[in-house]
Formats: structure tokens, C-alpha cells, sequence
């Protein structure tokens, strides 16, 4: 079993991205001085080349969202100030995440299967999205622990752009390496967007006996439009495109009970997943949670999604 890079390449590209920010920050800061701005006046500029830039990112993706929005419920509805905290509160989480939490991975969470706080219970492992890592899941890795859950594992699967199939694969050698050490059977799943099918990709390939439960945040169980602008160079992302081979062969199986209990939890505001309502999962005894008014990246920060995380996880 091949073992996890304790850096992976998601890790390793953010950090070149730090670099190419730094550089072209100390160019311009170069060149305003040669031209005798002030440094209120540098500052402002370079400000609006990052935090611009990121703004930008995060709007058109609210906008495509809009436009692909799943009808919504009247208590589902935003007013401005709604719509106005959704917005900040995904582009502060955004920043977060890319620029300081996948970029540092290494130090701020173990690598499986090293448990963060060794054997009390079932382990909690936590499978991340597309084009992410798990230092995505620091703060609710810590409010597992402080619940008194796990041992908690965070996994970073790669090749970033590979199949979903073989992120299940490596996902499943994982799980084993973590039940040999912590001496448990069977390991709860949870998976934010495309961790969700992850995770449900190896729970029909043969995992079943292995998890006790799954909850997915955010996953596009049906598939996302958002998928579509890397489906030529990502294997993965042409997988998460709707009504794709993959997933009508994975959906296919919702026909019967899931064989183990699953929960999605849901945004009608997810500005990654749209049509929103392709986050819901249609086995017959699958849970649909929704918390309105969340963001894609917000969701796993969210005070009230991880309450109702841990609150699944003690059903």
C-alpha cells in the first residue's frame, strides 16, 4: 500500500503560488517606488491585486450559481443583508482555506494513519473536495476531538486531477492501514463535495463492511455544472459532470437502501454545486439536511453544520 506524501502536490502548488504573489507584490512595490508612490498609495494597489482577485473569483462563481439555481424554498429565501453575509462570509473562508490552511497541511494536521487523539472509539475519517487537501479540515478535526470522537484521520488523495475510482481505491487503503492500527472494524466517513462521492464510490466497490456511517457536505451526488470548465484535463471533474457515465452508473444504486446510514448535508445557496438540489441523496433511508444561507468553502466552517455533524456521527 502506497503511503501519503506528508506534503502533497496541492500543498506544494499553493505554496508556488505564495512565492508568484510575494514576487509580483516586491515587482510592483518596485516599480510604484520608481515612479514615487507613496506607500499608502503601493499598498492600496497590491491589496486590490489580492483581495480583488479572490473577490472576483468568488462573485462569478455566485453568479453561475444564480443562474443555475435550483428553485427554493420560501424559507430558503435571502434579503440583502443575507445574500451580503453569504458572500463575505464564503470569500473570508476562501482566503482562508487556499492561502493558509491547504498551503500548510503538513503542520497543521497528522497524516493517517497517525490518529490525532489515540483509541476511544469508531475512527472518523475526513475526505476532502476536488482540488483541496486535508488541512481543509483543521477546525472541525478540532471540534471532533473536543466531542470526544475518533480517533480522527484526515486523508490527502492524488493524483489531484485522477479518477474518482482511484481515490476510492487509495481512500480504501487507507481505511485499512487506519482499522490495523487503531485495532477498530469499521470507520465513520466524512466527505466534504467530491469527498462525498469518494466516499460513496467506495462503499459500493466493496467498503460496506468497513463504515459505519458517511455524512457528505456539499457533494454533488448528481453531478455540478461548476464541473464542467476542467472536464478536458481532470478524469474527476469529467466524472462530476451531470448525467455523466460515472454517475448515472453510482446513481443507478440509489434505488435500493443505502447499506449503511448516510446523511447530505446541503445548501440551497452552494455557489460550487448548482443545480443545488443535485447535493440530495435518493436512497430510500438517506438523510437530506439543509442549512440555508452557507457557502460552497463555508460550509465545513459553519458553528451549526458542525454541531449537526457531530450530533449525526452519535445516531
Amino acid at each position: 500500500m502506497a503511503q501519503q506524501a506528508l506534503t502533497g502536490r496541492m500543498a506544494r502548488a499553493m505554496q508556488i503560488v505564495w512565492l508568484v504573489d510575494f514576487s509580483i507584490f516586491a515587482l510592483a512595490a518596485w516599480l510604484m517606488r520608481c515612479h514615487e508612490l507613496g506607500a499608502g498609495e503601493i499598498g492600496l494597489w497590491l491589496a486590490l491585486w489580492f483581495f480583488g482577485l479572490r473577490a472576483f473569483i468568488v462573485a462569478d462563481g455566485f453568479r453561475n450559481s444564480e443562474k443555475h439555481k435550483s428553485p427554493r424554498k420560501p424559507e430558503h429565501q435571502l434579503g440583502f443583508l443575507g445574500a451580503l453575509r453569504l458572500f463575505l462570509a464564503e470569500y473570508a473562508t476562501t482566503i482562508l482555506t487556499f492561502n493558509v490552511l491547504f498551503p500548510l497541511e503538513r503542520w497543521l494536521l497528522p497524516l493517517a494513519p497517525v490518529p490525532a487523539a489515540a483509541g476511544r472509539k469508531t475512527p472518523v475519517v475526513l475526505v476532502h473536495g476536488f482540488i483541496c487537501n486535508r488541512g481543509y479540515w483543521k477546525f472541525l478535526a478540532g471540534e471532533l476531538e473536543r466531542a470526544k470522537l475518533g480517533p480522527v484521520y484526515a486523508v490527502t488523495l492524488e493524483p489531484v486531477f485522477g479518477s474518482i475510482d482511484e481515490h476510492a481505491r487509495r481512500l480504501g487503503e487507507t481505511i485499512e492501514r487506519i482499522c490495523k492500527a487503531s485495532g477498530a472494524p469499521q470507520v465513520m466517513l466524512i466527505g466534504h463535495s467530491m469527498g462525498g462521492l469518494i466516499s460513496r464510490a467506495y462503499l459500493h466497490a466493496g467498503g460496506a463492511s468497513r463504515i459505519a456511517r458517511i455524512v457528505t457536505l456539499g457533494s454533488p451526488h448528481h453531478g455540478t455544472r461548476a464541473a464542467y470548465l476542467l472536464r478536458k484535463i481532470a478524469k474527476d471533474a469529467e466524472q462530476m459532470c451531470i448525467k455523466s457515465e460515472w454517475l448515472t452508473a453510482l446513481n443507478a444504486l440509489e434505488a435500493k437502501p443505502c447499506p449503511v446510514p448516510i446523511t447530505s448535508i446541503l445548501s440551497p445557496h452552494d455557489n460550487i454545486v448548482f443545480p443545488q438540489s443535485s447535493a440530495l441523496l435518493a436512497y430510500p433511508n438517506a438523510r437530506n439536511i439543509y442549512f440555508p444561507g452557507l457557502g460552497h468553502v463555508e460550509l465545513v466552517y459553519s458553528p451549526s453544520v458542525m454541531a449537526r455533524v457531530i450530533e449525526e456521527l452519535r445516531t
